[in-house]
């Protein structure tokens, strides 16, 4: 039993040098970055993302949530990135076709 609570201790205490640690997702409500929010969270980290209705449909409650735009400079307040010791770039654009585009380009 012992060895039990000394395993959840460690845990714990993994988890909360974690909790200091700060993982910026760029991308976190699309398909692959909700996925690696949510391992990022169950590992303890805490994660930054961007779309806040977006996320509040996605993501759990307790992942923290600021609104930016990666393609806006004035949105990227530097508070936003106080803490950030890791970044995962999951973001994409959806390009349209243009005028004349086959289907195998």
């Amino acid at each position: 039993m012992t060895g039990r609570t000394e395993q959840a201790d460690v845990e714990q205490a993994n988890r909360n040098k974690k909790q200091e640690e700060v993982v910026l997702v760029v991308g976190a409500t699309g398909g692959v970055g909700k996925r690696v929010v949510d391992e990022l969270w169950k590992r303890g980290y805490r994660t930054l993302v961007r779309n806040l209705e977006k996320a509040k449909q996605l993501l759990s409650s307790e992942v923290e949530i600021v609104t930016a735009d990666i393609t806006q400079a004035a949105t990227l307040l530097p508070e936003y990135f106080a803490g950030v010791k890791k970044v995962v770039h999951a973001a994409s654009v959806t390009v349209g076709p243009k005028e004349g585009d086959t289907a195998d380009r």
